[in-house]
């Protein structure tokens, strides 16, 4: 399937430089660190040997092939590095690496891998393997393929050629239903996530060739086993890298991970003005841009309420907060901006877990309440979660929308409470470990709901003309290793009933009266 812009920064294309100074695409690769490609050794070499420097170039941040964009950034070779047992005649040891002559610039949409350090049983798990591959013309969209690993004995088993090929360092993969990578796609890399961190553990390196001598993706594909070669990749890896977590005294500080991403109301519909006058919408500052990262809920004139997710997403950067807007990259004159004085996330959050995923923002300068700017009333109920399930509430956003972009406009969607029990029935393995008492979950599992740019954003229920906030939005399922929430999976909701105390403390008002709504 196509890839998105920003899903897989680490991917690099390696062209060859022909004799009219044309590029022909010859092979992927992926980004290690600031210098440095990893790719097959193969798509370096020809019958004449080792290609020469000034016919390779290589290139990063680029989704389309046949069209450039301003993301793109294109290096010359300064160093060719072959893996000293490789030859032109065996398929084995077949990696290599590409020294750039300048230093890559990283952003949302380049930044590097992490080599594996996972433990060596793969067998049966599935990766994804991306490039723009070659079935009689390669695809103009960078294209992304999930595949299982299979044992050595099965790949023979259905390939007895590969018995005389396949040998340690190597292993096997795919579905052998015609999906998968082929020409074009050597040296391009098999990833896997743990624990939102993205790993290499495969290069592409060769597969069984149908008549047309094109790759036969109904076939198993053969990848050099990154893990095998680990040692020797840091031996040349740039030794001004700072060392990652516990990956290799090599590595870039921060590797693995999609920083191009955001939290949807999908199949919801537009508000309209006036009709969630609570609702905030935070930015961080660029110089003279402005970001949207993430949804708030005013409930006193100098406070804002959100998830502590969001506050991590601002890294020190200036934070802004817009109150009384309908519309993104559009300015009125009801909409007021104001700068955050405070964050204040709850003391027991940890960006190692999602419990206690709740923060305040308090504002330099007060609010002034409007017909179009208001705050929500604190729940004023206990907090026994079984009085809210089936009940609907209104979530509220400008997170993805259907498109998987960026909503301009304000969007709700009317969801209902589930149970803890049907949640965890639903998708044991992603929300078993997580959900916890302190937490809901919501909506229909039919693609309408929250997802990426809505966390932060509340979840309202409507009791006696009076609005009250009872959710945060928190985190859903990733929709295919992707990213992009999952809308047709249920979202998690931080209980705002659960940390009232705490949240009062921070309030100039806490004698619990409620805010009459506009309706």
């Amino acid at each position: 399937m196509h890839s998105k812009d920003g899903d897989w920064p680490w991917h690099a294309i390696v062209f060859h430089k022909t004799e009219k100074y044309k590029l022909e695409y010859k092979c992927g690769g992926t980004i290690l660190d600031q210098s440095t490609v990893l790719t097959a050794a193969h798509c370096l070499v020809t019958s004449a040997g080792v290609l020469a420097l000034e016919s390779v170039l290589v290139q990063v941040g680029r989704t389309r092939l046949l069209v450039a964009n301003n993301r793109a950034q294109e290096f010359d070779v300064l160093r060719i590095i072959l893996h000293a047992k490789y030859t032109m005649h065996s398929q084995r040891h077949d990696i290599a690496l590409v020294k750039l002559v300048n230093q890559i610039t990283y952003t949302n949409y380049i930044q590097p891998i992490c080599l594996w350090n996972q433990g060596e049983d793969f067998v049966n798990r599935t990766g994804s393997v991306i490039g723009f591959g070659n079935s009689g013309g390669h695809t103009n969209m960078l294209q992304e393929a999930r595949m299982r690993i299979v044992n050595t004995l099965e790949c023979i088993d259905d390939n007895p050629a590969y018995r005389f090929q396949i040998a340690p360092g190597m292993f096997c993969a795919g579905n052998r239903d015609g999906v998968g990578p082929s020409n074009g796609d050597s040296g391009g890399g098999m990833f896997f996530k743990y624990n939102d961190v993205w790993y290499i553990r495969g290069v592409v390196s060769f597969t069984k060739t149908d008549s047309s001598n094109i790759g036969d993706a109904k076939e198993y594909i053969v990848f050099t086993d990154v893990a095998v070669y680990k040692d020797w990749i840091e031996q040349n890896l740039s030794r001004n890298s700072e060392p990652p977590l516990d990956l290799g005294p090599n590595l870039p500080q921060t590797c693995g991970k999609r920083k191009a991403v955001s939290f949807l109301i999908t199949h919801g519909y537009d508000a309209k003005e006036g009709f969630w006058p609570w609702h905030a919408a935070l930015f961080h500052a660029s110089g003279r841009q402005l970001n949207y990262l993430c949804g708030g809920t005013i409930i006193d004139q100098n406070m804002i309420l959100t998830t502590a997710t969001c506050m991590n997403l601002f890294k020190g950067k200036r934070a802004l907060v817009h109150v009384g807007l309908t519309r993104i990259g559009q300015a009125n004159n009801r909409a007021q901006q104001h700068e955050a004085l405070d964050l204040i996330v709850h003391p027991r959050y940890s960006t190692n877990s999602v419990d206690y995923d709740i923060a305040l923002i308090r504002l330099a300068t007060d609010i002034t309440y409007t017909d179009y700017i208001q705050p929500v009333c604190l729940w004023k109920e206990d907090d026994d979660q079984q009085t809210i399930v089936n009940k609907l509430g209104t979530v509220i956003g400008f997170g993805f929308d259907e498109t998987d972009q960026i909503s301009e406009t304000l969007r709700e969607a009317r969801i209902p409470v589930v149970s803890a029990l049907e949640c965890l029935e639903k998708n044991q393995g992603d929300f078993a470990s997580r959900l916890t008492t302190r937490m809901f979950c919501a909506g229909y599992r039919n693609g309408t709901g929250a997802c990426n740019g809505d966390n932060g954003g509340g979840l309202f229920f409507n009791e006696g003309d009076t609005w009250y906030i009872r959710g945060i939005a928190s985190f859903t399922k990733p929709r295919d290793d992707s990213n992009v929430c999952d809308s047709n999976d249920y979202t998690v909701y931080v209980d705002v009933a659960k940390y009232l105390k705490w949240i009062k403390q921070y309030l100039r008002d806490t004698d619990g009266q409620p805010r009459k709504s506009l309706f």
